[in-house]
């Protein structure tokens, strides 16, 4: 008969993990080695489950789904995960039911980056695309040779004017992502009309949280066949696990292009049952943005105070961008010491200027959240500049 020895140690508050598999090493590997968070994070873009971090770099409503719609998925999911999901035209016709507009005119997509690539891409030429910069990483990685306009916490819409007459697809990301610049809904309107022969992609990712309205009412009632509306519904609705996005438009090529692109099952069916039981909830998502944006005014209160912050841009998305007043070198320190020491993760963002200037993007959280951010960085205000 076999015997085994078996050894036990007594812990007295030292750091411990259970290895059963590659993923529970991986897990341990970030609780153990401090020096390589950083960069597991960074390389695999989401999954984070498994780490003990506040995530200030991905932005999302903390608000939302609220707790009672949480346990209607969690009673479902048994049922939910044996199932297929519907086909797209059924897709669409739910997620109309909550735009309240018309089923033909938008189409659900598996997150907004499935038209992105490679629909958008292959259908417009890089260099007769007019993009801001900076903006969202996925429009200059498809799109390397655009033409661009600045966003410096504005927009200059003359320059995007002028510039327009060398592009067939003109992008405006209202409000835009690492900024958070806001262009009025007019404005765009008064764009539509003024190059009806050019297509206007307005990315409306954050426009819950900017005041603005969306332009999709009016594209809808004027017929502005020249307006898609793209938007990701995970910054607003809280949940990016589940990839949720939509395409919006009034012309019948631009969406027929579209379908036929489109695979019969594109949208799983728990993503597809949050978006029938999102109807009841209407009045719970209007409070959760409102309450966000109470809470982005706080920080943005709170940020100035810092030593150690240069600038504050006005933001009308989920998070606010922040200029440093510290050198390249102390900001990737700062950042580094804040992941190992208090588990807050940051997004950097100054790869996305070129003024040499550290600048960094900060997710709105909970009021408990962005205060402990705040005082960390309080505390670090020895850090040379």
């Amino acid at each position: 008969m076999q015997q085994v020895q078996i050894h036990a140690e007594t812990l007295d508050g030292e750091l411990w993990a259970e290895v059963d598999d590659p993923n529970d090493l991986r897990a341990a590997t970030f609780t153990f080695v401090p020096s390589s968070r950083r960069q597991q994070l960074e390389s695999s873009w989401g999954g984070y489950w498994q780490t003990p971090v506040t995530d200030f770099a991905f932005i999302r409503n903390m608000y939302f789904p609220s707790s009672s719609m949480v346990s209607q998925l969690r009673a479902s999911l048994p049922e939910l995960v044996t199932n297929y999901g519907s086909a797209q035209a059924l897709l669409d016709e739910k997620l109309a039911y909550f735009l309240l507009c018309e089923a033909k005119h938008v189409h659900l997509l598996n997150g907004a980056s499935q038209f992105l690539s490679p629909m958008l891409q292959r259908w417009f030429r890089a260099d007769r695309v007019l993009l801001p910069k900076p903006t969202f990483g996925e429009y200059h990685r498809l799109f390397p040779e655009a033409l661009t306009y600045e966003d410096r916490g504005h927009v200059d819409l003359d320059e995007v004017k002028h510039k327009a007459a060398g592009a067939d697809l003109m992008v405006i990301v209202n409000p835009n992502n690492p900024t958070g610049t806001t262009v009025r809904t007019e404005e765009i309107q008064n764009m539509s009309a003024l190059f009806p022969d050019k297509m206007l992609l307005v990315d409306e990712s954050f426009i819950e949280f900017s005041g603005q309205p969306s332009i999709l009412p009016w594209a809808e009632a004027t017929d502005a066949s020249n307006i898609v509306v793209l938007k990701s519904l995970s910054k607003s609705l809280g949940v990016p696990g589940l990839r949720l996005g939509y395409v919006f438009t009034v012309n019948s090529d631009f969406s027929g292009r579209l379908l036929n692109e489109l695979p019969v099952w594109n949208v799983n069916s728990i993503a597809e049952y949050f978006l029938e039981i999102l109807l009841k909830y209407r009045n719970e998502l209007d409070a959760s943005v409102h309450a966000t944006m109470t809470d982005r005014e706080a920080i943005v209160a709170h940020l100035p105070e810092l030593d150690i912050i240069d600038e504050i841009f006005p933001s009308g998305a989920n998070f606010v961008l922040v200029t440093l007043a510290v050198s390249a070198e102390t900001a990737e320190r700062l950042a580094n010491d804040l992941l190992d020491s208090d588990n807050i993760y940051v997004k950097d963002a100054s790869s996305k200027f070129d003024d040499g200037r550290v600048y960094w993007r900060l997710a709105v959280r909970t009021p408990k959240d962005n205060e402990r951010l705040c005082e960390r960085l309080r505390c670090r205000s020895s850090f040379p500049i």
